[in-house]
């Protein structure tokens, strides 16, 4: 049995169930990036021009939205295709919409790029 199967067979049913849900919803947003418009894509989240202020999460919520976080990075890790950060951030942005968790992206413009490639940095909670 290899060591990546074993330590998957170790992980709780909760933290079996966010990273196969992180799986998916990883090929979903991959497969919308390649075949939508970027407007579509991002039609249902808020977009604000200056740094947001949330209300503080509830130490449930907080906890959950740090087992999204871990099951998404890792579940990127596995992923035949390429999850880059915008793939990661909607697919975690979708799993905490789905739990009714508040969360937050970045979307940064880097003009020291050559192509200005757009960079995301994570949802943050609360």
């Amino acid at each position: 049995m290899s060591s990546k199967l074993k330590k998957f067979l170790l992980l709780t049913p909760g933290q079996k169930r966010l990273f196969l849900q992180a799986c998916r919803l990883l090929g979903v947003m991959r497969f919308a990036i390649l075949t939508r418009p970027f407007k579509r894509l991002v039609a249902g989240l808020e977009v604000h021009r200056e740094v947001l202020v949330q209300a503080p999460l509830d130490p449930g919520d907080l906890a959950t939205a740090h087992q999204i976080g871990w099951a998404v990075r890792k579940a990127a890790q596995f992923t035949p295709w390429q999850s880059t950060c915008l793939v990661q951030v909607l697919a975690a942005q979708r799993m905490l919409q789905q739990r009714h968790i508040a969360g937050a992206f970045t979307w940064v413009r880097l003009p020291a790029l050559a192509r200005m490639r757009g960079r995301c940095c994570p949802p943050t909670p609360g």
